[in-house]
């Protein structure tokens, strides 16, 4: 084993400790600000939380787009959407109770329709540029500020928490969630190279799946915990940042032009998966949804080959 291949091994051990550990704290420390700002834990999860776990994504694309890789960065994004859905929303509805929301719905449809609104711009331009992204941004700040404003007053409930420790446990909990996938993302690029593997296969498998994990790690916590809305809301709000923030800040960089594989195969099936995950916010998710979604994950990296 060479050295530079035991180090990533380690990187993948010390990262997933990070981030699990991690995403507790996170939980915690969001679900206790929502409350001290009397708003939704669904909103908390839709802004603080998916914003802070789409940090991997934002670094990663960031990273591969002045690199010269762009291919990783579309990758990445579309990857990492349909793993929010399939593996992070499908896993977290097996381990726990999901309860819907009218929120979820209302984001629920504006995530398929910023999923179509993407897919339409790529196929009419070939690419997302830098115009392109002013839009993607201006969508992202109005949605984002109206969902704020509409916010569902949460019931009252008792925090042992005050809000200067809730940040502080916030902001700890997002370090090591966000640290923690930086080092399993960075060990596994470097094993999944080393194989020979094609970088936009890396940026949809391997970077999508590891930039996910803090999606993942921190709605199973907050299902575990039944903080349904912290769980629900960060995979809906990640898809959104995703689509519009990562995109739109990246294509300042470089033109974002969008592989074959990405629009033949990859991008239909976000359209598909994000529509049943509309279609689940009219339900209450349970094990058999979240089964079914899992499935759907399988057969999107079998799909691949």
């Amino acid at each position: 084993m060479s050295v530079l291949l035991a180090l990533s091994l380690v990187a993948v051990a010390l990262g997933s400790y990070l981030l699990f550990k991690g995403s507790d704290l996170f939980v915690e420390g969001a679900a206790s600000l929502a409350r001290s700002f009397k708003v939704s834990e669904h909103v908390i999860g839709l802004t603080i939380v998916a914003l802070a776990t789409s940090l991997p994504e934002l670094a990663a694309s960031i990273t591969a787009a002045s690199g010269g890789h762009e291919g990783i960065v579309v990758g990445n994004v579309v990857g990492s959407n349909i793993a929010n859905l399939g593996l992070v929303l499908g896993f977290t509805a097996c381990v726990a109770t999901l309860v819907p929301s009218k929120e979820a719905r209302r984001d629920g449809m504006f995530m398929v329709f910023v999923t179509l609104l993407v897919f339409a711009v790529a196929l009419a331009d070939g690419a997302i540029n830098w115009i392109d992204g002013v839009l993607l941004l201006a969508i992202y700040f109005l949605y984002m500020g109206y969902a704020v404003k509409k916010s569902e007053t949460p019931p009252v409930e008792a925090d042992d928490l005050g809000r200067t420790l809730a940040l502080v446990l916030t902001i700890a909990g997002a370090v090591g969630v966000v640290f923690g996938a930086y080092l399993l993302v960075e060990g596994g690029v470097t094993i999944a190279l080393s194989m020979g593997i094609e970088k936009v296969i890396i940026g949809l498998t391997v970077v999508a799946i590891g930039t996910s994990l803090p999606e993942l790690a921190t709605s199973v916590a907050a299902g575990r915990k039944e903080r349904s809305g912290i769980a629900v809301g960060n995979v809906i709000g990640s898809n959104i940042s995703n689509l519009l923030l990562i995109l739109g800040i990246v294509c300042f960089i470089v033109p974002l032009e969008f592989h074959d594989l990405i629009i033949e195969r990859s991008y239909p099936f976000l359209i598909g998966i994000s529509a049943f995950g509309l279609f689940m916010t009219y339900r209450r998710p349970s094990r058999v949804y979240g089964i079914v979604l899992l499935a759907l994950y399988v057969a999107f990296i079998l799909l691949l080959r």
